[in-house]
């Protein structure tokens, strides 16, 4: 399988993930089913359902977030997972935005609009984040993450998307509306990156 090219109009990059910095938290968000072992790495008590608190909450398995230590025998053996199963993602905040904070902001982006319907979104999926997250202008990325710095995943290899904001406050529930526009940019870019990759 050749690699893809990366456009410069995504704004997404090609980087091997590293440690936070010292005034940075790290989190992984992943799909429990698709990584049916989590708990030899982390503890239950460590791991937050975003699909509690929700309108999703009888539903068993929904994505976890986790914070992450900085101790680099952990660290690696995550990054082994993420590499082998496409089960998460990478996520860094400011040291100044809290577990909470960054939860509820997360579960709000649960949920988009599309025309007249609201819909499920998994923008956690690594698979699908390279569309998504290229599809966003630098200031739509705010918007859409208003807590994170960056966002890392491994789809052929280890990509990030990187805006270095400082935490933006965002109204509860304002809500994301995807536009035909952003639909259409997240169609394009599925297309030339497996096309390049098929």
């Amino acid at each position: 399988m050749s690699t893809a090219p990366l456009k410069p109009k995504w704004q997404i990059q090609q980087a091997n993930p590293m440690l936070p910095a010292s005034d940075q938290n790290a989190y992984v968000l992943f799909e429990p089913l698709l990584w049916p072992d989590w708990q030899t790495l982390f503890s239950e008590d460590d791991a937050v359902s975003l699909f509690s608190k929700t309108r999703f909450s009888h539903l068993e398995n929904g994505p976890l977030l986790v914070p992450l230590t900085k101790k680099l025998q952990l660290w690696e053996r995550l990054i082994v997972q993420l590499e082998s199963t496409p089960c998460g993602c990478l996520l860094a905040t400011p040291d100044t935005v809290s577990f909470s904070e960054l939860t509820e902001s997360l579960r709000e982006r649960l949920i988009v609009s599309r025309g007249q319907a609201d819909v499920v979104i998994r923008f956690y999926e690594p698979r699908k984040l390279l569309m998504l997250v290229g599809s966003m202008s630098s200031e739509q990325r705010k918007q859409f993450f208003p807590k994170l710095h960056r966002i890392h995943w491994f789809d052929q290899y280890w990509l990030l998307a990187d805006w270095h904001s400082h935490a933006v406050s965002t109204a509860l529930g304002e809500g994301w509306v995807m536009s035909d526009d952003q639909i259409n940019t997240m169609m394009t870019i599925a297309e030339q990156w497996q096309g390049e990759t098929a």
